[in-house]
């Protein structure tokens, strides 16, 4: 029979395992922490995880070229922040970080959580590098550090960003509108139109037809043809009596029918006249010559 394993031996045991694996843990980490500190190595680590000091946080504060960003809980913020912190959390990154991105855009991000472990600032700087934001900053323990330093802070949940009134809304839209005419050239101007002319025309007194026939008038309802105007082959036409002439038929074309020549047709013989016989007179006329001779 065995002895039992001691208490002792038990706790060695356990302590050993526990050390080899957090060993090899942290040898498998990219960002693997020195076992033996070095300032040197610790400042180099946090460079690269982009992590800055206590003192270049209060000198970007005093700067005001710089948005700190809580990433604690709504209701930790709420306790206390860093003065002028925006709050927001990780876990409701893409819910919240539209209505606050207009205020990062351009500036340097600081994030920050609270203890020497959190890595809720390092979680929510990588999730703002990924939308764009370049110079993004890591303050580790943040909070702890500003608050114990006695640097300003605040208390109370963030306010809804609030929309622009409807009538500075119309007035920056007005101001952009002239901004963007301005800037483009002038039109020439349009010539307005001329008003059209009517012609005014005399009036003539309206003739009974007797009346145009006795004084050689025009009826009002007749046309007048000068004489120059008249075609050369046609009588000038009389204004009492001239009518509109009858539209002449216009000559068709010729089809291949009319085009093949018509069979001659016999010619009809016309009986012709005989000569009546001239009868002869037994007892033709006596000269007088004759007679005398006689």
């Amino acid at each position: 029979m065995k002895p039992p394993i001691s208490f002792g031996i038990k706790t060695v045991i356990i302590i050993g395992v526990s050390v080899g694996l957090a060993l090899a843990f942290n040898a498998a980490r990219p960002d693997r922490l020195p076992l033996i500190y070095d300032p040197q190595i610790a400042a180099q680590v946090a460079i690269e995880r982009g992590e800055i000091s206590l003192a270049d946080a209060i000198t970007l504060f005093q700067s005001g070229q710089a948005v700190f960003v809580d990433a604690r809980e709504a209701e930790e913020y709420a306790l206390g922040h860093i003065e002028g912190a925006l709050a927001l959390d990780p876990l409701s990154f893409g819910q919240d970080f539209p209505a606050l991105r207009e205020r990062m855009e351009g500036m340097t991000v600081v994030t920050y959580c609270d203890g020497e472990h959190c890595e809720l600032s390092h979680e929510l700087a990588e999730q703002l590098k990924s939308m764009g934001l370049q110079d993004v900053r890591v303050l580790k323990n943040g909070w702890s550090l500003w608050r114990d330093q006695g640097l300003p802070t605040a208390t109370g949940s963030q306010a809804a960003p609030q929309e622009a009134p409807l009538e500075t809304a119309v007035e920056e839209l007005e101001a952009d509108e002239a901004t963007a005419n301005a800037s483009t050239p002038a039109a020439p101007e349009a010539m307005e139109p001329t008003p059209a002319i009517e012609p005014i025309l005399p009036e003539l007194p309206e003739n009974t037809p007797e009346e145009a026939e006795r004084n050689g008038t025009i009826d009002p309802g007749q046309m007048s043809l000068p004489l120059e105007l008249a075609p050369p082959d046609q009588p000038s036409p009389d204004p009492t009596t001239s009518q509109p002439s009858e539209p002449q038929p216009v000559p068709l074309e010729p089809t291949p029918d009319d085009l093949t020549p018509a069979e001659p047709t016999p010619l009809e013989s016309e009986p012709q006249e005989t000569p009546e016989p001239q009868l002869q007179d037994a007892n033709p006329p006596v000269s007088e010559t004759q007679g005398e001779q006689s």
